[in-house]
C-alpha cells in the first residue's frame, strides 16, 4: 500500500496515466477533434492498450487474462475515422432522404457491439449498433497522384521573373523522375501532392470566424468528412454580432416579457451561502418544408447541469407517450367517428410551480445592474425537474 498523498510511490499507475495522456493528446491533435472529447480519447487509448501484449505478460493480453477469452480485433478503427450511422426516427413521408449520416468514430462499446460516435451538429456522443465504415479505395499510380511541375508554381521559382530568367535558373529545380520512389525514400514531388479540403472542428465553436480562419484548410488527407455547423447563433455575443440581431433582439424581448407575465421569478438579495445557477439564451430558426425561415425563436434556458441532486431536485423522470400509442389513437378516431384536435401550449414549463428553492442569476446580458438574484417560482426550461 502506498502512503496517503504520495502518488509518486505508485510508479506503475503514474506511468500508465502518463502514457494514456500522451496517446489521447496525440489522437486529438491528429484527428482535429475538439478538446472536450479528451474523455473519449483516453477511453479509446485504454481500450487498445488492454488488447496489446506487454513485456511482463508475453503469452496473453490484459483483456484475455481478465475475461478468459480472446477478442476479435477486426472492429478496431482509427480514432476520428468517418462512420456512417443509420438515421433513427426518420419521417416516413420523406422517403428520398438519406438513410444514414456521416459522423466521427470515437470509440467502441464491447458490451453492446456498437460504436460511439460524435455528432458535431449537436456536440453530443451517441451509441448505435447500425453503422458502417467505408473502406478507402486503393491508391492510384504516382503519375495520377502528382501534378506535373509545369502546371504548378514551384517553390524554387518563388520571386523569379517569368520568361527567360526562369529558363536560366531552372538548374535550381531538381530533376523529377516518374518512377515510383523506393520504399523509405522521400519523393521530391511530395510538395506537389494534390490536397483535399478538411473541416476544422474548432470552427464549430466559432461560427463567425475571420476570412483567414474560415474553418477550411488545405490538409493532406485520404478522405473528407465533417458535419457542417448550422447558421444558428449559439451565444448572445454571436447573436449581437450577427446581421440578424434586430430580429433576435425582438424575440429576446418577447421571451423576457412572457417570463415576467408568468411570474417566473422574483428578485431577492443574494445571501453569502447561496450559489445561484447560471442561464443562457438558446436561439433557433424555424423553417418550412422549402427551407424558408418562418420564425425566429429565443428561449431563456437554465443550466440545470449545475444543480445538486437531493438539494435542488429529487425526481426527474418524465413519462413519454410511445409512438405506437399515438398511432393507435389515430386509428381509433375514424373507427369511432371521433374528432381529433391539436393544440400547442406556449411556454409549457412556465405553468408549473417549482417546489424546491432554486436561485438563478439574472438573465445574461439583461440584468438591472444590481447584485440581486432570481428566486425561481415557476419551472424554467433546462431545470432537471422541469420535464416531470
Amino acid at each position: 500500500m502506498t502512503a496517503p498523498h504520495s502518488p509518486s510511490q505508485n510508479g506503475v499507475a503514474k506511468r500508465m496515466n502518463h502514457m494514456l495522456d500522451e496517446l489521447s493528446r496525440t489522437m486529438l491533435i491528429a484527428s482535429g477533434l475538439p478538446e472536450f472529447l479528451w474523455k473519449m480519447a483516453v477511453a479509446h487509448a485504454a481500450y487498445i492498450q488492454n488488447l496489446c501484449y506487454t513485456k511482463y505478460i508475453a503469452h496473453a493480453t490484459p483483456y484475455q487474462l481478465w475475461n478468459g477469452q480472446k477478442l476479435n480485433v477486426s472492429h478496431l478503427k482509427e480514432f476520428g475515422a468517418p462512420v456512417w450511422v443509420l438515421t433513427q426516427g426518420q419521417n416516413i413521408q420523406r422517403k428520398m432522404l438519406p438513410k444514414s449520416q456521416c459522423h466521427i468514430y470515437v470509440g467502441y462499446d464491447n458490451r453492446s457491439n456498437s460504436v460511439k460516435y460524435y455528432n458535431a451538429a449537436t456536440r453530443s456522443i451517441l451509441t448505435l449498433r447500425n453503422y458502417h465504415f467505408i473502406t478507402p479505395s486503393s491508391p492510384t499510380e504516382p503519375e495520377d497522384i502528382f501534378i506535373e511541375p509545369e502546371s504548378v508554381d514551384s517553390p524554387w521559382l518563388e520571386g523569379e521573373e517569368q520568361g527567360e530568367n526562369n529558363h536560366k535558373n531552372n538548374s535550381k529545380i531538381p530533376e523529377i523522375s516518374k518512377k515510383q520512389p523506393a520504399k523509405g525514400d522521400i519523393d521530391p514531388r511530395s510538395h506537389w501532392r494534390t490536397c483535399r479540403y478538411c473541416i476544422d472542428y474548432q470552427y464549430l465553436d466559432n461560427p463567425f470566424p475571420d476570412e483567414e480562419e474560415a474553418g477550411i484548410a488545405n490538409i493532406e488527407c485520404d478522405h473528407t468528412f465533417a458535419v457542417l455547423p448550422d447558421d444558428n447563433c449559439h451565444t448572445l455575443a454571436q447573436a449581437r454580432r450577427s446581421p440578424e440581431w434586430p430580429k433576435w433582439e425582438r424575440v429576446i424581448q418577447s421571451e423576457l416579457a412572457q417570463l415576467q407575465h408568468m411570474g417566473t421569478w422574483k428578485l431577492v438579495d443574494k445571501s453569502h451561502n447561496v450559489i445561484p445557477i447560471t442561464n443562457k439564451f438558446v436561439f433557433a430558426k424555424k423553417q418550412d418544408k422549402d427551407g424558408i425561415i418562418t420564425k425566429y425563436k429565443a428561449r431563456l434556458v437554465a443550466k440545470g447541469y449545475t444543480q445538486q441532486p437531493g438539494y435542488d431536485y429529487v425526481d426527474t423522470h418524465s413519462p413519454v407517450v410511445r409512438l405506437e400509442m399515438i398511432q393507435a389513437i389515430l386509428a381509433l378516431a375514424p373507427t369511432c367517428k371521433l374528432i381529433i384536435h391539436q393544440l400547442d401550449v406556449k411556454g409549457t414549463y412556465l405553468n408549473s410551480i417549482l417546489r424546491e428553492k432554486i436561485y438563478m442569476k439574472q438573465p445574461e446580458g439583461y440584468n438591472d445592474g444590481t447584485p440581486c438574484i432570481c428566486l425561481l417560482i415557476k419551472m424554467l426550461y433546462g431545470l432537471k425537474q422541469a420535464g416531470r
